[in-house]
C-alpha cells in the first residue's frame, strides 16, 4: 500500500527526468516523451515508427473525414445570405395601394419616344425601386407614422433596417441601369438622384431651422425633389430611344409642370380627403412648410407667430415617438390658413397648372402628330377638377 507521501514523491507523467540513452548519456525528457521517443541506439525501423508517432501527436485533423478539428469558425464556407431581411421594408412599401402615376407616365411618354420594350421594362423597374426607397427615407426623415393609410416601413421594421433597405434599393437600381441600359441612361439617373437629394436637403433644412422659404424657393425645391424623379424617367427614356423626333419637340416643360402639380397637389390634399390616408393634416404634425403655409407667411404675417409657436414645440428627432398635434391645435392652424386665403390660392394655382399641362399635351400631340390618350389618363388620375375646397 502506498501512503500519501509516497504518492507525492512519484514523478508526474509530464515531469522532466534524466533518461539514459544507449550511448550512456542522459537526455531530459518527460514521462510521455519517454514513451514516444526510443533511444538513439534503436534500429532504423524504430526511428521511422517514432517519427510517425510524433507526427500523429501534432496532427489536428479529424480522423473521420480528414477535415481540421480545430477552430470551426475558420472552416465555414463563404456564401451569399438571403435577401429576405434587406428587401422586406421595400417590398412592404411596394405592396401598398398606389395610383401608379409614374409607371403610367412612362407608358405615356413612350407613345412618342418609342423606346424598346425591354428598355421600358427596365426603366419602370428602376423608377419603382428609387421611388419606394425615397418614400421609406421620406417617412423616416419626417418622422411620419403613416404611409397611404398604413404604418410606415420604419414603424414595422425599425429605423435601421428601413434605412438599410432603402440604400440597398438605390444600389440595386443603379446596378440595373449599369447592366441593362446605356451609359447616357446611367448619367441621367446619377444626375437626377443628386438633384433629388439637393431638393430634399432644403425641405429638411427649413423644417429643422423653422425658416419659411419664399414661394420661388419652395418651387425650386419641388423642381429638384419631386420633379427630379419625373425628369429622370424622361431622360432615361430619351437615352434609350432610337427614333428621331420632329423639330421643336421637347418634354422638359411637361415633366417640370408634372412635378410642380404633383407636389403642390399633395400639399393641398394633406388638408383634405388625403388626410384619411396620411393622417389628418400630418404636414402640420411634421412642422412642414408646405405650399399653403408658405403663402400664409408671405401674405398674412399676423399668423406667422401662431404657426411658428406650434412648430417650435414639435419634436425634431426621428428617435422620438411621433406625437400628433391635438385636434384643437390643428383646427386653429387650419383656421389661420383659411383666413389668409392660402387654400383658395393653392387650389387656384393647381387649376392653373393643370390647365397648362393640358395645353402642353395639346402642343406635343400637334408636333408629333400622335394623340396620347395614356398621358391624358395619367393627368386625369390626379386632376383637381371637382375637388371640394378646404376650410
Amino acid at each position: 500500500m502506498i501512503n500519501g507521501s509516497a504518492v507525492r514523491d512519484l514523478p508526474s507523467l509530464n515531469e522532466a527526468k534524466d533518461v539514459p540513452n544507449g550511448n550512456g548519456t542522459k537526455v531530459v525528457s518527460t514521462r510521455n516523451e519517454a514513451k514516444r521517443r526510443p533511444s538513439h541506439s534503436a534500429g532504423n525501423g524504430q526511428d521511422e515508427t517514432a517519427k510517425r508517432e510524433r507526427d500523429s501527436d501534432v496532427d489536428i485533423s479529424d480522423d473521420r473525414n480528414g477535415k481540421p478539428a480545430g477552430n470551426e469558425v475558420s472552416q465555414y464556407p463563404l456564401y451569399k445570405p438571403s435577401n429576405l431581411a434587406i428587401e422586406a421594408p421595400a417590398a412592404y412599401i411596394s405592396d401598398m395601394p398606389s395610383k401608379g402615376v409614374r409607371s403610367t407616365l412612362i407608358d405615356a411618354l413612350n407613345v412618342w419616344l418609342h423606346a424598346p420594350a425591354p428598355a421600358v421594362k427596365t426603366i419602370a423597374s428602376v423608377v419603382s425601386k428609387l421611388h419606394n426607397a425615397s418614400l421609406i427615407l421620406d417617412d423616416l426623415e419626417d418622422n411620419s407614422p403613416l404611409r397611404r393609410g398604413l404604418p410606415s416601413a420604419h414603424i414595422i421594421f425599425g429605423q435601421a433596417q428601413s434605412i438599410n433597405s432603402a440604400n440597398f434599393m438605390f444600389v440595386r437600381a443603379v446596378q440595373e441601369v449599369a447592366q441593362g441600359l446605356s451609359p447616357g441612361a446611367l448619367t441621367a439617373v446619377l444626375e437626377e438622384l443628386e438633384n433629388l437629394y439637393l431638393g430634399q436637403s432644403w425641405d429638411l433644412y427649413w423644417k429643422f431651422n423653422l425658416a419659411c422659404p419664399t414661394e420661388a424657393e419652395y418651387v425650386n425645391m419641388i423642381d429638384h425633389k419631386t420633379g427630379g424623379m419625373f425628369r429622370m424617367l424622361l431622360r432615361v427614356m430619351q437615352a434609350e430611344t432610337t427614333t428621331g423626333l420632329p423639330a421643336g419637340v421637347d418634354f422638359e416643360r411637361l415633366t417640370l409642370l408634372f412635378g410642380r402639380f404633383f407636389q403642390i397637389r399633395d400639399d393641398y390634399m394633406n388638408f383634405g380627403d388625403y388626410a384619411a390616408q396620411k393622417g389628418m393634416c400630418e404636414d402640420l404634425d411634421e412642422g412642414k412648410f408646405s405650399y399653403p403655409v408658405v403663402y400664409c407667411f408671405a401674405n398674412s404675417p399676423e399668423y406667422r407667430g401662431h404657426i411658428l409657436g406650434v412648430f417650435r414645440q414639435r419634436p425634431t428627432a426621428a428617435t422620438v415617438i411621433p406625437s400628433p398635434l391635438s385636434r384643437e391645435t390643428k383646427a386653429h392652424l387650419v383656421g389661420c390658413l383659411a383666413k389668409s386665403g392660402a387654400f383658395e390660392k393653392t387650389l387656384e394655382c393647381l387649376r392653373d397648372v393643370e390647365h397648362e399641362l393640358e395645353m402642353e399635351i395639346d402642343r406635343l400631340e400637334g408636333l408629333t402628330g400622335e394623340p396620347n390618350p395614356k398621358l391624358r389618363l395619367c393627368l386625369a388620375k390626379i386632376s383637381v377638377k371637382g375637388i371640394a375646397p378646404v376650410g
